[in-house]
Parts: C-alpha cells; sequence; structure tokens
C-alpha cells in the first residue's frame, strides 16, 4: 500500500510540476526570447542564425523556470490533496503525515538533479555560443548596433551615423576620448564595416578621407587636426558588453573548471577577482 500511494502522490507532484514548468516557460520565453528575436529579425539578420540564438538561449529559460515551477507545483499538489481529504483520509488509514513528505523530497531531488545539470553543463555551452553567435551577427550585421541616422554610445564612445545600406555607412561621426583624457572627433562622409581580426573587436569602421580633431580638455587653444585618406576604427567587444572580458566569465564555466580556477586564483592577491568565483 504505501508503495502505491508514494507512486500516486509522486506523479500528483510531478503533474503539477510540468503544468507549472510548461506556464512559467512560455511566460519567460515570450518576455526574453520572442521580442528579441523580433527585434533581430525586422533588422533583415539571417533567420537561421536567429534561430540558433533562441537554441542557444532555452537552457538559461529553463534554469529560470525550474525553481518557480517546483514551488508552485509543490503547492498546487498538497492543495490539491488537502482539499479533497486525501491527506485526512490517509491519517484515518494510520499512514503519518511524514510520509506524504517522501514523494515530495524524492520529485524535489530529481528537479535539483535536472536543474543542477542545466546549470552546470548546459547552461555555460549556451551561453558562450550565444555571444559568440550575437557578436558574429553584429558584425555581419551593423544594422543591429548600428541604426540608420541614430546616436549610439558605449563606455567609450558616442557613434553617430547616417543611412547605413548594406556594409556601407554614407556619413559617420564618432566622438571619444584617448588614454591621456582627451576629447576625440573623427568624421568622415563615408565608412563601411569590415570583419574583425580579433573576437576582442566587435566591429571594424573603415573611413574614408577622415578628419581626426583632438583637443586638450585643460587647454582650450591646444589641439590636432589629423586627415587621413583611410583609418580604421575599432569598437571594442568590452565597451558594447558590459560582460566581456575576453576571457571565459566564471558564469560560463562547470563547476569542475570553477573550482579548479578558484584554486588558481587563491593563489593570487586579486581578493575582488576571486570573490566573483566564489559568488558564482
Amino acid at each position: 500500500m504505501r508503495k502505491t500511494l508514494f507512486v500516486y502522490i509522486s506523479r500528483e507532484m510531478l503533474l503539477n510540476f510540468f503544468v507549472c514548468f510548461i506556464f512559467f516557460f512560455l511566460i519567460f520565453f515570450v518576455n526574453q526570447i520572442l521580442l528579441m528575436a523580433e527585434d533581430i529579425l525586422s533588422k533583415k539578420a539571417p533567420l537561421k542564425e536567429v534561430l540558433l540564438l533562441v537554441l542557444y538561449a532555452l537552457p538559461s529559460i529553463i534554469a529560470t523556470s525550474a525553481p518557480f515551477s517546483a514551488l508552485v507545483g509543490t503547492l498546487m499538489g498538497i492543495g490539491r490533496l488537502v482539499t479533497d481529504r486525501e491527506i485526512l483520509s490517509l491519517n484515518a488509514l494510520g499512514v503519518p503525515l511524514r510520509f506524504v513528505l517522501g514523494p515530495v523530497l524524492a520529485v524535489g531531488l530529481f528537479v535539483s538533479l535536472v536543474s543542477f545539470f542545466t546549470n552546470d553543463i548546459l547552461l555555460p555551452a549556451g551561453t558562450i555560443q550565444f555571444n559568440r553567435l550575437y557578436r558574429k551577427i553584429l558584425t555581419s550585421t551593423p544594422a543591429l548596433e548600428l541604426e540608420s541616422n541614430s546616436i549610439k554610445r558605449n563606455q567609450n564612445a558616442i557613434v553617430i551615423t547616417g543611412t547605413i545600406k548594406n556594409d556601407l555607412i554614407d556619413s559617420l561621426l564618432v566622438i571619444d576620448s584617448t588614454a591621456e583624457g582627451k576629447k576625440r572627433i573623427i568624421t568622415s562622409p563615408g565608412a563601411s564595416v569590415v570583419k574583425p581580426s580579433t573576437d576582442a573587436v566587435l566591429m571594424t569602421l573603415r573611413m574614408d578621407n577622415a578628419v581626426v580633431s583632438v583637443f586638450d580638455t585643460k587647454n582650450s587653444a591646444s589641439y590636432d587636426i589629423l586627415h587621413a585618406q583611410r583609418m580604421d576604427y575599432n569598437i571594442l567587444a568590452k565597451n558594447v558588453f558590459q560582460s566581456y572580458s575576453g576571457t571565459v566569465s566564471p558564469r560560463e564555466m562547470s563547476s569542475r573548471d570553477l573550482l579548479v580556477e578558484i584554486r588558481k586564483r587563491e593563489k593570487e592577491e586579486d581578493l575582488r577577482s576571486l570573490n566573483m568565483y566564489l559568488m558564482e
């Protein structure tokens, strides 16, 4: 009888979990994925690569949906058993209340193992592929990051563009700062987006007949004017993606790789970096 009751209660918990999981999965999927895909598709990004982005983002959606589903599913399952007086009937038959906790804990353990597998293996792999593919799409489709007749601001520069058609920009204005803190203004009547030579560079803007004006903010009378028939301006990935560091981040590591990295960083003096890995 106890085996039959164990299977019955476990099936009730699993059924409610899967119902809740589908509900939360659709909520997060529509909110985070479809809106992003629509935004990318509206700018004529390749459909195949957009679908791959959705696929690589699924582990993140699953990892987010599982805890909510486990909580609500357990409450719904126990609530139905209590409402239909089944818990009371079990007590009347001499089955202790703690017996009901067995199937609940078993289902919780099963959900935890699946969630751990998703977070430890699928999520890091999906995040790495997602970031890599998204940078590739931005490089091949500059309209995703650079829109026609718009102003784009990143951590280091302000980019003002004219009309963009394919990989060509009919006019370009860039305002940024040099390493010495001087203000720099770069103008060009035409530019093109070329494939970067390294992953650290998100895109390279190849300008024709560029004019560079460098101003000293501390001395208004000091300035430099440079002319160039051709000039390459690199937009770094770390200035667009705040989480980009050029290496694999803690979020993109499995637990085993994370442990190895923690032991390696414990020998260094960078406490802030170590705490980031410990927190992950």
